[in-house]
């Protein structure tokens, strides 16, 4: 009797031991969310807690297109897309082909004018952290193509659309706006490689020198 009453013990300070050890890493992940150092876990778990911080979101997620938008994604289309986008037309999870990859862009813009701007939010873990060099040469190249292509990519964290919305929306703003590209005046002038070469100005000539007068 008194053996078993003793492993009844045993067991139950083990299971309140786990249990306890459970709620403090569960705690721990939360603070590191609220933290917004990236994006939470799962998709469910994300979109409660995006709502239950900063309120009901604009959509579902799928009004867009077939795949579905992420809360962290919607929330970034209340809070700055929308808010500026005015008569440009936009479209959440854009698919598109170059160069024979596929690639999908988190939000498109086509301007006005017949510019294209792409919106890209990256989670610091998945885009920084956990990225291998083939992840991050892939990524380079993704932007590389992108640009090649004509568009105009504005890139935002978490930490931006929570913490500096009316900055992420100047910046799209000053994007949506601008229409010219800017001047580009090199100082000192650029020089083709064969300007140092015998002959060239600047250079003494063959059999010569430099300074005039001699």
């Amino acid at each position: 009797m008194e053996y078993a009453v003793l492993c009844a013990l045993v067991l139950l300070c083990g299971g309140l031991f786990y249990a306890k050890r459970r709620r403090g890493k569960a705690g721990k992940t939360v603070a590191a969310k609220r933290a917004g150092r990236d994006w939470p876990a799962s998709y469910e778990e994300d979109e409660r807690d995006i709502m239950s911080r900063f309120g009901a979101l604009p959509c579902d997620g799928r009004q867009c297109g077939r795949v579905r938008c992420s809360p962290v994604e919607r929330l970034f289309c209340r809070d700055v897309l929308r808010p500026v986008v005015g008569k440009h037309h936009f479209c959440g999870q854009y698919e598109m082909r170059l160069s024979a990859e596929k690639y999908r862009i988190d939000f498109a813009v086509n301007t006005t004018d017949g510019r294209r701007i792409a919106l890209e939010l990256d989670g610091f873990r998945t885009h920084v952290q956990e990225m291998d060099p083939e992840q991050f040469g892939r990524q380079l190249r993704r932007q590389n193509e992108l640009v090649l292509a004509g568009w105009q990519v504005l890139r935002f964290s978490f930490r931006q659309l929570t913490q500096e919305a009316e900055a992420c929306r100047q910046m799209v703003r000053r994007a949506l706006t601008s229409s010219k590209p800017p001047v580009f005046t090199p100082q000192p002038p650029f020089r083709s490689l064969g300007d140092s070469g015998p002959g060239k100005r600047g250079a003494p000539a063959k059999g010569g020198s430099a300074r005039r007068g001699t």
